[in-house]
């Protein structure tokens, strides 16, 4: 079972990144059109952001675990915390290359972005989890 802490800032760090870079690309792009802002559907797409994060919490984690002795983080949930991370940074990009971009590489529709941040949120979780273990 995975810790209301670990969901909890999981939940904050994937918010957080997607709400900054959506500002971000908000504020940066000129409207397209009649529209009032130049975002696309393309720019829903958070998992590539998660992964990284989740990089950043995992090996942060480790780090500091190696420093402490009275920390234990299960060897499994490390081994599913980078095994997370393989498959944030080989299966899914290849994945969604092959199934979710049309031949224009735009991303065919929502489906795809909400199957992409999900399986990326869930290898966020596992690397938070990982950490709240560390951390306490």
């Amino acid at each position: 079972m995975v810790p209301l802490q670990a969901l909890l800032i999981t939940a904050a760090v994937a918010a957080g990144t997607a709400g900054l870079q959506v500002w971000l690309k908000l504020i940066s792009r000129t409207p397209r059109g009649n529209s009032w802002h130049g975002l696309e559907m393309e720019d829903a797409l958070w998992w590539t952001d998660w992964v990284v994060a989740a990089t950043f919490a995992l090996v942060g984690s480790l780090i500091a675990a190696a420093g402490n002795e009275r920390t234990h983080v299960p060897v499994a949930q490390v081994v599913v915390a980078v095994i997370s991370l393989f498959v944030g940074f080989s299966v899914l990009p290849y994945g969604l290359r092959m199934v979710a971009y049309d031949t224009d590489a735009k991303v065919k529709n929502w489906k795809w972005i909400l199957a992409a941040n999900g399986v990326a949120s869930l290898i966020l979780l596992s690397a938070v989890a990982a950490g709240v273990k560390v951390y306490g």
